[in-house]
């Protein structure tokens, strides 16, 4: 049977207590990157941002992730030290740097998206196909409608 919220059947609730155990899990998965890769929530979505994206302008990913270039760089700075990502000038302007993953910032996404995968496995395991399509349309939905409200807010 399913976790429900200890104190109300309300759909809203449970909702609510769904989604506080999912960042939860989240939380967790990100401290077991950091005990064993020794690697920050910072730095590990900087290196999911990259590998997604590729090579980016420091003032585009300042912007993409909110926070003050002089945050960035302090995180990038730490991150360059361990190996994780590197900085170098732009072929096309010498002037910007652009910031990019290393051999070693590879391999921790690497490890951190097979983690994932195996959650994905997991849960994809216990329902049929149809469920598993309904459970990701949701998610999908959640996603847009949560992003949809942001940009509002601004």
């Amino acid at each position: 049977m399913a976790n429900t919220f200890p104190f109300s059947e309300t759909p809203h609730l449970n909702l609510e207590y769904q989604l506080a155990r999912l960042a939860w899990a989240f939380r967790h998965h990100r401290e077991h990157m950091r005990k064993h890769y020794k690697v920050s929530p910072q730095e590990l979505e900087l290196i999911e941002f990259i590998v997604h994206r590729g090579p980016g302008k420091m003032r585009e990913v300042a912007d993409h992730f909110q926070m003050k270039l002089s945050t960035l760089t302090s995180v990038v700075n730490k991150a360059e030290q361990r190996k994780l990502l590197r900085r170098k000038p732009s072929p096309d302007d010498g002037r910007v740097v652009l910031l990019g993953i290393t051999p070693q910032g590879k391999k921790v996404y690497d490890a951190h998206t097979a983690l994932l995968r195996e959650a994905i496995r997991r849960i994809a395991g216990e329902l049929d196909p149809a469920t598993f399509e309904r459970f990701l349309a949701g998610i999908e939905t959640f996603n847009h409608l949560s992003l949809a409200e942001e940009e509002k807010e601004g």
